[in-house]
């Protein structure tokens, strides 16, 4: 396919996407969403009807709802309205609302294997996505020879560029969400100190 074909069908995917994702036009006729279980994780699986452009695959922020939140499941059946696979594990560490120090690892081994799965990602080759809070182990995993190999793209939405200034915010700034402070205190109390059980306790049912 000549560079200019390629490219008027890389803005005509992109305009479908937009398009899909403002609700303008989508319909469950035009993809559908395959469950599948890889590597022990859940993982949606949007596949357009027609001939796939390329695959996406996008891994959610700190949500309970993971890869079933309302907002992420909007933007799957976008993507594949717009004719890209778009596949969405479900971390669950994230999804227990949890920062640990093994995270970026486990994430970074979860994108590897999935990004060099034939059914997942076929041809090896993919775009990868991550919001908010994501977007740094994404990008650390980016940055690996073994992912980088296979990315076509990065696109990093809401993703913060220092742990320290988003701590900072999290305490003193006034406009700070309670909830965020609390989820970073049990976090930081279970890998940095040994606090009593009542006390984890305690916490456990603030946040709850």
């Amino acid at each position: 396919m000549c560079q200019i074909e390629m490219i008027a069908r890389g803005f005509l995917a992109a305009a479908r996407f937009l398009l899909a994702l403002s609700g303008g036009w989508t319909s469950a006729a035009r993809w559908q969403r395959q469950v599948l279980t890889r590597f022990n994780t859940d993982i949606d699986l949007y596949v357009p009807r027609g001939t796939s452009v390329g695959t996406v695959v996008f891994v959610h922020g700190l949500s309970v709802l993971g890869h079933r939140d309302p907002r992420v499941e909007q933007l799957g059946s976008a993507l594949a309205t717009a004719g890209f696979r778009a596949v969405i594990p479900a971390i669950k560490s994230l999804r227990e609302l949890w920062i640990r120090r093994d995270q970026p690892e486990q994430i970074e081994q979860l994108i590897a294997a999935i990004t060099s799965d034939e059914q997942l990602v076929p041809g090896g080759c993919c775009a990868l996505m991550a919001v908010s809070f994501s977007g740094v182990f994404v990008l650390r995993a980016a940055c690996r020879p073994a992912v980088s190999a296979r990315l076509s793209a990065l696109g990093l939405i809401g993703a913060y560029a220092d742990v320290n200034s988003v701590c900072d915010y999290l305490v003193t700034a006034n406009r700070a969400d309670p909830y965020g402070y609390l989820l970073m205190l049990r976090s930081y109390y279970a890998e940095c100190e040994t606090p009593s059980a009542r006390f984890l306790e305690a916490l456990e049912r603030c946040i709850e």
